[in-house]
């Protein structure tokens, strides 16, 4: 509908929509770093407290896609993370018109 949606539109409720996205972001993002992940990088770069780490998203059909640029949750070596957070695993905290039928 060419409508700027913000998280509000996809969580019933942001914070807990934020709370259960973090753990699951920062799971992708230290099994795609591997052994160059930093756990307190990722955790500050993923903390739900933090508006600003789930600024950039974008929805597909299933799930949620969430961008971290450099330096947001590892060194700028390991340039930007991108995870994508299928709703199926959040269910319970997106808002239903945006779940696939």
């Amino acid at each position: 509908t060419e409508t700027i949606l913000t998280l509000d539109d996809v969580f019933v409720d942001v914070d807990e929509g934020l709370a259960a996205v973090a753990p699951l972001a920062a799971a992708q993002i230290t099994e795609t770093l591997g052994e160059f992940s930093d756990v307190s990088w990722i955790e500050d770069g993923t903390a739900p407290d933090n508006p600003n780490n789930y600024s950039s998203w974008a929805l597909t059909a299933d799930s949620i896609q969430f961008y971290f640029g450099p330096y947001h949750v590892a060194p700028y070596a390991a340039g930007p993370q991108t995870v994508e957070i299928p709703f199926a695993d959040i269910s319970a905290v997106i808002e239903p018109d945006l779940l696939p039928e």
